[in-house]
C-alpha cells in the first residue's frame, strides 16, 4: 500500500515523495527538484518515473514541467535535434554532428517551443543551424532558422565530400581537363571543361551564388527575413 511519505526511486536518478494519495490512478508526488507531478501507482512502483527538471532524453533534454504531447511538431523537432547531436547513428550522420552542439537554454524543452512558436515554419521545413553563420556548430535561438527542403538540399551540397579538387570541380581523365557542375533539384547540370581546377571552380562558384540568389526570390514570403537575406549574401570559397 502506497502511503503519503513514501520514497521512491525515478527513471532519471533522482527520488520523489508521495505528497497525497487519492486512488492508485492519482497520487501526487513532489520530486527532489520541486516538481509536482500525478501518477499511477504501477509507474511509482516500477520507478519508470522521470523528474521533468532532470536530464532524461538521450542524457541531456529536460521535458519541464509544462503539459505537451509527444505528438507535438515542436518536440518532434527538439527531440530529434538533441538525437543528432547526443545519440548520433553510426557512419554520415554521425560524422555530420560529431563537433555540433546546443545552447544550454535549448536543452529545457520549454525554452525551445517558445521558440519553435514564434518562427516561420511550414510542414516539412527543416531546423538549419549554418545558413546564418557559415560553419556555425551550435543549436541555438540566434544561430538557427527553419528552411524548405528545397534550400536544405541547395546547402547539404557545400559539405559533400569532393576529393583532391575545388567544390564543384572534377578531373575527367578522358581529355585530361577539369569539370564543372553543380545539383540543382537533385538534378547535375554539368558548367563545362576546363584548363585548370581554379578555372572551373570560378565557373561554379558564379553558378552556386546565382542559385542562392534564385531561391531567395522563390521563398523569399514563406521564409524568416534572415534566410532570404543569407541567400543573398550567400558566398562559396574555393576551400569549403
Amino acid at each position: 500500500m502506497i502511503k503519503i511519505g513514501d520514497r521512491f526511486a525515478t527513471g532519471n536518478g533522482t527520488c520523489a515523495t508521495v505528497t497525497s494519495y487519492l486512488n492508485n490512478k492519482k497520487i501526487t508526488i513532489q520530486y527532489d527538484s520541486g516538481a509536482v507531478q500525478i501518477v499511477q501507482g504501477g509507474n511509482l512502483k516500477r520507478g519508470s518515473i522521470k523528474d521533468p527538471l532532470k536530464p532524461s532524453l538521450h542524457g541531456v533534454g529536460i521535458l519541464g514541467t509544462e503539459e505537451f504531447k509527444s505528438s507535438d511538431q515542436s518536440y518532434v523537432t527538439w527531440n530529434n535535434m538533441l538525437r543528432r547531436v547526443y545519440s548520433p547513428k553510426n557512419g554520415a550522420e554521425f560524422e555530420a554532428y560529431k563537433d555540433c552542439t546546443i545552447d544550454k537554454n535549448w536543452l529545457l524543452f520549454p525554452n525551445f517551443r517558445r521558440w519553435f512558436e514564434s518562427q516561420v515554419y511550414e510542414k516539412g521545413y527543416h531546423l538549419d543551424k549554418d545558413l546564418i553563420h557559415k560553419g556555425n556548430k551550435v543549436y541555438s535561438l540566434s544561430t538557427c532558422v527553419f528552411i524548405p527542403q528545397e534550400i536544405n538540399k541547395f546547402l547539404t551540397c557545400r559539405t559533400n565530400k569532393r576529393g583532391a579538387y575545388p567544390i564543384g570541380v572534377s578531373y575527367k581523365t578522358s581529355n585530361m581537363q577539369y569539370d564543372a557542375k553543380i545539383s540543382i533539384n537533385s538534378k547535375t547540370k554539368h558548367l563545362g571543361l576546363f584548363d585548370s581546377p581554379e578555372a572551373a571552380f570560378l565557373v561554379y562558384k558564379v553558378a552556386k551564388e546565382n542559385e542562392a540568389k534564385r531561391l531567395a526570390e522563390i521563398w523569399k514570403d514563406k521564409v524568416d527575413s534572415k534566410v532570404v537575406s543569407a541567400l543573398l549574401n550567400f558566398t562559396v570559397d574555393i576551400d569549403d
